[in-house]
């Protein structure tokens, strides 16, 4: 990780935001009590890319691209399907012993060893845009699931699949 290098910061740096920019996000972000990227994104002062982009160097992680044809579905066997929706993750590569997972919250692996441990893979995380795995996830698990009961599924956005 960047030492101790915050990520407005870190945007300011990267020459995708002004410091009167992440004065008005930290301003929304109180108002609005979300991350500051989310804010940052609201607003229209940065990308979602732009985010990813800062915060993969932030967290030295990978940022990937997520195309529907590289979804493999013996990969989605392997993640319970209850981690998968709780922790917003999709599988997306597997290398022998490792899994490769994205996210779109880098702040959020503590979940890593207990998966590591359910499923006997060495788990490694990206970052993905947001939106675009909930959108995988919404089109992966219906509102509906084979016995009719309901799975529960929506977006983290406020996204849902009815």
């Amino acid at each position: 990780m960047i030492k101790n290098q915050r990520i407005g910061q870190l945007l300011i740096d990267k020459g995708y935001l002004t410091p009167a920019e992440l004065e008005l996000g930290l301003a929304h972000q109180r108002n609005a009590n979300i991350k500051l990227g989310e804010s940052l994104i609201e607003l229209g002062l940065i990308t979602p890319d732009q985010l990813n982009d800062a915060l993969g160097d932030q967290y030295e992680m990978p940022v990937v691209e997520l195309y529907p044809d590289m979804l493999s579905e013996e990969l989605w066997g392997v993640l319970p399907e209850s981690e998968v929706i709780r922790h917003r993750i999709i599988p997306i590569f597997r290398d022998e012993s490792i899994l490769h997972i994205v996210t779109y919250d880098p702040n959020n692996l503590d979940f890593i060893p207990a998966l590591e441990k359910m499923t006997g893979f060495r788990i490694e995380a990206a970052l993905a845009d947001r939106q675009a795995i909930e959108a995988i996830l919404l089109r992966r698990f219906s509102t509906r699931d084979r016995t009719g009961g309901e799975t529960g599924v929506s977006g983290g956005d406020g996204l849902s699949a009815a």
